[in-house]
């Protein structure tokens, strides 16, 4: 396929999920509030397929590495994601004042949904 046919799919990918994913998807909806929310988002959901642990400080760093924010804004969209059911907080085995950080099984199942819509 050539790049530009690859291009016109995919904005129109992107025009489709816009317009349809928010009411679709509660995680979508929530995770793409803005780019730090997004940030997070995208580092649980590739941790998970990558068999990865992470720590707040994890994240927080990786975050950063996207777009410039506080560690507090960072926590802060932790804990209402993990008050909304959409992350997961397991004591670490390792460091019991830690936390491993994942996404729940609906935002993985959400995620993937959701991705669908890119397959072009």
């Amino acid at each position: 396929m050539s790049n530009k046919i690859y291009a016109k799919k995919l904005c129109e990918a992107l025009e489709k999920d816009l317009k349809e994913s928010n009411d679709k998807f509660e995680t979508v909806k929530y995770f793409r509030q803005n780019m730090v929310s997004v940030a997070i988002w995208i580092t649980c959901v590739n941790s998970h397929y990558n068999k990865k642990d992470l720590s707040v400080e994890d994240i927080f760093r990786r975050v950063n590495e996207i777009v410039r924010t506080s560690r507090p804004s960072v926590v802060r969209y932790l804990e209402e994601a993990k008050n909304s059911k959409y992350l997961e907080f397991n004591k670490s085995s390792i460091d019991k004042r830690s936390y491993r950080i994942m996404p729940s099984e609906k935002t993985i199942y959400e995620f993937e949904q959701w991705s669908e819509v890119f397959n072009v």
